[in-house]
């Protein structure tokens, strides 16, 4: 009799420390998982912001070059992942074209894309109209 009591505690000690150590596991797993989707989102966020200081840096590059020269039509603006913070190229491309139905007005377009050649790259877009010589030295643009 003692006997048989001591096995059927012994079996109850072994189901509860199972069942614990399946709920460690099951709650250690989903820890993991969701520690993982946040760093992928942090990650996603960094992407998009340094896509957009790109495109605002590739619309201000735009900016000095139609001041330098009036026949700038864009280009394809390459930047190295050492000058980014070591984590990927960046590359930018800059259209200039005249407005439509104003000579006197350009039309900038960037596409900034960061990092260059990941699947999880961002993109970010932006156009702006400008005149051609929208600032000069110690004038504001109208």
């Amino acid at each position: 009799m003692m006997l048989a009591r001591s096995n059927r505690r012994s079996g109850a000690v072994l189901a509860v420390v199972m069942v614990t150590l399946f709920l460690i596991l099951i709650v250690g797993t989903a820890l993991i998982r969701m520690g993982s989707l946040q760093r992928r989102q942090t990650m996603v966020a960094e992407r998009r912001a340094q896509s957009e200081w790109l495109a605002e840096s590739g619309l201000e590059r735009a900016k000095v070059k139609i001041q330098a020269s009036e026949g700038y039509q864009g280009e394809t603006w390459t930047i190295k992942s050492a000058d980014l913070g070591g984590r990927g190229d960046g590359v930018v491309v800059i259209t200039v074209t005249p407005a439509s139905g104003r000579e006197d007005r350009l039309k900038v377009q960037v596409q900034a894309n960061y990092p260059v050649g990941v699947t999880l790259d961002s993109q970010t877009s932006k156009s702006v109209k400008m005149g051609r010589k929208s600032v000069t030295k110690g004038e504001k643009s109208p």
